[in-house]
């Protein structure tokens, strides 16, 4: 018998090993015996002993690990390598199993995308305010019945938008603005269910490094504070003693800003597992201009980004409806008014903070931890 044969025969004899893994086995050791490799089966032989005397150690006692084991102790041209203790794993298993891991990055990333847009058109269509309260578990079930719908209508009656902006609308006008903020709130949801459970999988089959499981822990941390953001920006707009009820753009913009860092952690993840840096030449090095120009432009770009995010924050696009001029130049004659100039920058006074960068209100309330 071949090698590759014996060393099937050897699997399959062992009662603790799933049948799946025999089976994936199998095709792998079909691609060893086309291989016709002179000395195969004398290194299946090597193999096989050196799993015997190895099969009590921590790294095999789990059957789970029998495929990958074996798999480790050829090396990328289909020779066996038992020279050292330390596994060798092929090229052929890390890149099967990166891109397997890749793609679900791929995938999240993809639905954080697509959070940031359907993020837009609930800001567009003014549904933020809709729902007024944050249950992260129970929320994801919208109102079922008529009754359902009314209810939650009267607790949105009792909030400064519907008093001062959408005092005529009606059961059906609200059913629509719920529906866009009740499907962001639930997209935010499934990616945590669509990241977590993976992350934990592959965590207990051991795929991912150490460096990458951090940076993705990291990730989904920040994934759920996303969550309590975005609570901590709608109940700025529900504020009894506001002209004009919206959110705070300084908290819209940190809902969008931990969004737009979370989206690209993912991605780069993603990347650097699909084109790993090791792999990539380094014959001619990239000449330092370029790398500040590409990391100078990346970051005014995301600067535009926070930007849009008080323009749709403070409804300012509607100041000056025309293009390149805004009023009589490029810049509005009125942009340096204020004293001190800093507010220039800024808010024209920043939101509910009186005259300092902290209210003289915020600890009155008792007992302390309900002023946060």
């Amino acid at each position: 018998k071949t090698g590759a044969e014996r060393i099937h025969m050897f699997l399959s004899r062992l009662s603790s090993v799933p049948k799946v893994t025999v089976s994936r086995f199998h095709r792998f050791s079909g691609v060893l015996s086309s291989t016709g490799r002179v000395g195969l089966e004398a290194q299946a032989s090597r193999l096989i002993s050196t799993f015997n005397n190895q099969s009590r150690t921590k790294d095999c006692k789990n059957p789970i690990v029998v495929l990958p084991w074996i798999q480790s102790r050829f090396s990328s041209d289909n020779t066996i390598n038992t020279a050292n203790n330390d596994p060798l794993t092929p090229d052929l298993v890390i890149q099967s199993q990166n891109r397997k891991i890749s793609l679900w990055l791929f995938f999240c990333a993809g639905l954080v995308f697509c959070m940031v847009v359907l993020g837009g058109v609930t800001r567009l269509t003014e549904s933020g305010l809709s729902i007024t309260e944050w249950k992260p578990l129970v929320g994801a079930i919208p109102p079922l019945s008529q009754e359902d719908w009314e209810v939650e209508f009267e607790k949105y009656k009792q909030f400064p938008e519907f008093k001062k902006l959408n005092s005529q609308m009606t059961l059906n006008e609200f059913k629509r603005i719920f529906f866009f903020e009740w499907a962001h709130r639930f997209l935010g949801r499934s990616i945590g269910i669509a990241f977590g459970l993976p992350l934990g999988y592959y965590m207990y089959r051991g795929w991912i490094t150490k460096k990458l499981r951090t940076r993705l822990f990291a990730l989904f941390g920040m994934g759920g504070l996303q969550g309590a953001i975005g609570w901590w920006m709608v109940k700025s707009g529900l504020k009894e003693d506001l002209d004009h009820p919206r959110v705070s753009a300084y908290r819209l913009a940190t809902h969008l800003g931990s969004a737009f860092v979370i989206y690209l952690g993912i991605l780069w993840s993603a990347l650097s597992l699909t084109v790993p840096p090791a792999s990539v030449p380094s014959a001619v090095p990239v000449p330092r201009g370029l790398k500040m120009g590409v990391h100078s432009v990346a970051g005014l770009a995301f600067l535009t980004v926070m930007s849009g995010a008080f323009v749709a924050g403070l409804d300012a696009g509607l100041l000056y409806p025309e293009i390149p001029y805004m009023g009589e130049g490029l810049v509005p004659v009125e942009y340096w008014e204020m004293e001190p100039k800093y507010k220039n920058l800024l808010y024209p006074e920043i939101p509910y903070m009186g005259e300092g960068l902290v209210p003289v209100e915020y600890w009155e309330m008792e007992p302390k931890y309900k002023n946060l």
